[in-house]
């Protein structure tokens, strides 16, 4: 499930860690030693691991996959379509 979502799973990992060591956030940059580090990645990996398939469980693509083949291929070219 986290393969087929990859191109939301990385953005979302990007912004959390944006908000966990920015000043937008918890500004932590540079406060944590290594070994800390690897539980934050290793948080971000689980949240992501659970959150994956909840999201597939109800819709066939991840949020930015959608709107990557939307943007790609046209808002009506996913749609299903109606028989006459």
């Amino acid at each position: 499930a986290v393969g087929r979502m990859a191109l939301t799973n990385y953005l979302s990992h990007s912004v959390i860690c944006l908000f966990v060591f920015t000043g937008a956030g918890l500004a932590l940059y540079g406060q944590l030693e290594r070994y800390q580090l690897y539980y934050i990645v290793l948080a971000v990996w689980v949240a992501q691991l659970v959150w994956s398939p909840l999201w597939l469980k109800y819709f066939s693509f991840g949020p930015a996959e959608w709107l990557w083949r939307k943007l790609t291929y046209g808002f009506g070219a996913l749609a299903p379509r109606a028989r006459l």
